[in-house]
């Protein structure tokens, strides 16, 4: 598949049909060269795996900030998950509609927070109660409602790095899943919140469907404990962490193979009122690009 994009004439590089050399006389080295047809090949397939559900796919910025790889993006269709103020300004310039902006991360001040109300953006990814009493806090004194998810630990072996599994009971992201619905049930009292939602993000860089399916499996039972307070959850984040081919061993399912398998697991007609988000980053432009450098001087000491 790479082929496609990366192809070598005459023993040139192309990429997507343009000569490296001719992009270096413009730009010098060292440049970053983007397959913006790869880029937008993969969102295809993210959306193709999606056809016959509400959804929006939010690139992680985490992944990629460049503004032209946002702006990229977000003419494709995507939304943004953001994880900070600064990534939210990035996604804003880059086109990202606010609409179609969820912000993550565990560390999200006040003034952020505000920034984001003001923006607009969808919705909130819960972290922790004093985060939520926070958002209220800020909330009520703008005079508005912000719409929020709860981000659950499902004790989901994510079967990658441990530095990059954050689905598993001890990590510091998310609710712990046993606790999940007494804290939906504390948040009820926070009359600025409008508890819409549910996220689960398992890690990075893992290359079976086989995770992601328990996940959702455990978040789907979730939910209809959660529906039995009275709460409704429009909304269903499924996170990210689809990962890319770094060795000919690895062998990772396509986006459009891996929403399948993980939405298969919603296919009742309640299920199909709620709409589905998905996270990817590295899966989009982890493999869509090369770096060009050039070689300078060639130094010989002690025989290398």
């Amino acid at each position: 598949l790479m082929e496609k994009f990366f192809k070598y004439k005459n023993k040139n590089l192309h990429i997507d049909g343009v000569r490296i050399q001719r992009l270096v006389k413009l730009t010098g080295t060292p440049v970053y060269v983007y397959s913006a047809r790869r880029i937008i090949s993969k969102i295809e397939s993210y959306k193709k795996g999606l056809e016959g559900y509400n959804h929006i796919i939010c690139y992680a910025l985490k992944a990629n900030s460049n503004n032209v790889i946002v702006r990229l993006v977000s003419k494709s269709g995507c939304g943004a998950d953001i994880t900070s103020g600064g990534e939210l300004y990035r996604a804003l310039e880059g086109g990202v509609s606010p609409s179609k902006i969820v912000y993550a991360g565990v560390g999200k001040t006040a003034e952020e927070m505000r920034y984001a109300l003001r923006s607009g953006i969808l919705m909130f990814n819960l972290e922790s109660l004093p985060e939520a009493v926070l958002l209220n806090s800020v909330a009520r004194s703008m005079g508005k409602k912000a719409r929020v998810a709860v981000r659950i630990n499902p004790d989901v072996d994510a079967r990658t790095h441990k530095k990059i599994t954050t689905g598993r009971s001890g990590t510091k992201f998310g609710i712990p899943i046993s606790e999940a619905v007494e804290f939906y049930r504390r948040l009820i009292h926070l009359k600025n919140l409008d508890i819409s939602g549910i996220h689960s993000h398992i890690g990075s860089q893992i290359t079976s469907s086989a995770p992601f399916v328990e996940a959702a499996r455990k978040i789907k039972n979730l939910i209809g404990e959660i529906e039995k307070k009275d709460i409704t959850i429009k909304y269903v984040d499924l996170g990210g962490g689809l990962g890319i081919s770094y060795r000919p061993t690895d062998n990772p399912p396509s986006p459009e193979r891996f929403v399948k398998d993980v939405l298969k697991v919603f296919s009742s007609r309640e299920d199909k009122k709620r709409t589905y988000i998905f996270e990817p980053g590295r899966s989009i432009v982890g493999d869509s690009s090369c770096l060009v450098s050039s070689v300078i001087y060639v130094k010989k000491v002690l025989g290398k």
